[in-house]
This record gives structure tokens, sequence and C-alpha cells, in this order.
């Protein structure tokens, strides 16, 4: 193979002489070498980096799938213990208000209030009409009992004890004055309206 030749100028520059083929080797080189750089950049750079930016940003949207995750966790815990307080409201409103009016069960409840502040209701008097009110529906009931001032207060704040809602009206509240009466704890006679409400259907 021959061998480049090489001289010495003006002013001492070296000089290199190729021969023919040493430049068409020199060509194939640099081609060569130009072919291997753009095939590793190609076929193994460029797919390398696209697979890298891909699993980096399955990951990104795995972080944030995670994150909702968790998020979705803690407003499920929070829709619950709300979802829990709603369901107790509910429930509490239905005991105020049932849908349904049963005599028997009222007259039991107001005895009992009656009973315990030694009271001893006289008439119980349901009315026949039903006010409709639209949301919910209300009955009255009229009752007469004697008692003194201070058991029939006591017998009004039981009444807003009674698990179903009760309220009373049109209090009439008369002296006895019949000359039979002489225990002080019967010495008022007391008519009033007790209306008791129900949820409409």
């Amino acid at each position: 193979m021959a061998q480049p030749t090489v001289s010495t100028g003006k002013a001492g520059a070296l000089k290199i002489t190729l021969t023919k083929e040493q430049q068409q080797n020199l060509l194939a080189a640099v081609i060569f070498v130009g072919f291997v750089i753009f095939a590793y950049v190609k076929w193994w750079l460029i797919p390398v980096n696209n697979q890298y930016k891909e699993k980096v940003k399955i990951l990104e949207q795995k972080k944030k799938d995670l994150q909702d995750a968790r998020e979705m966790v803690a407003k499920y815990a929070e829709f619950m213990r709300r979802a829990s307080e709603i369901d107790k409201k509910v429930d509490f409103i239905y005991k105020r208000l049932p849908k349904t009016f049963i005599l028997s069960d009222v007259i039991k409840d107001v005895t009992k209030a009656a009973t315990q502040n030694n009271i001893n209701v006289i008439t119980f008097e349901p009315e026949q009409k039903i006010i409709n009110k639209g949301e919910y529906k209300e009955y009255e009931i009229k009752i007469n009992f004697s008692s003194n001032y201070r058991n029939l207060g006591q017998f009004l704040t039981n009444l807003g004890y009674i698990e179903r809602l009760i309220t009373p009206s049109k209090i009439d509240i008369q002296k006895r004055k019949d000359s039979s009466v002489t225990d002080s704890s019967q010495n008022i006679n007391t008519t009033m309206v007790l209306k008791v409400y129900t949820l409409s259907e």
C-alpha cells in the first residue's frame, strides 16, 4: 500500500500529499463514520430518548392518578361522614314528622306527659278536619284537663320533648270556682288544641 508523501514547503510548513487511493479510503472512512453516527442517532439514541420521554409521561400520569385516588379516598371518607349526618337528620325529621297519623299513639304520648305532671286529661276530641299545608298535614285534637299553673307549665314543656312534633294552641285557662275544689293542685281548668303534624305523601 502506498504511503502518503511528506514534504516541507516554504517557511518550514508541513505538506502531506495523499495518493488517489488514500483519498478514496479517507472519504470512505468519513462516510462510514458518518453513517455509524447517523445510525446511532436514528436507530438507537432517538428511539431510546422517545421511550424515556414516554416512560416519564406514563410515570407522571401514574403519579397524577395516584394523587387523584388519594384525594378520592379522602373525599369518600368525608362523603360517608356527611351522608351519615344526613341520614341521622332525615331519620330525626321522619320521627318528628311521620307520614302517618295514628290517634292512639298520640293519645298515649300526651297522656304520658300529663301523668308525669299530675294531670288527668278529662277529654280528647279529635277534629275531623285535616289541614293540608302542602309539604305537611295538620291534625287538631282538643283536650280538657284540671291542674295548677306549675303543672301546666311543666306539661307544656314535656310536650316539646315528645318524639313526634306536637304543638299546643288556643290555650284557654279558667280559674275553677266550684266549692268542691279544695286541692290547690287542681285549681285551674285548661282547654287547648294540640296540633299534630305528618309529612304529605
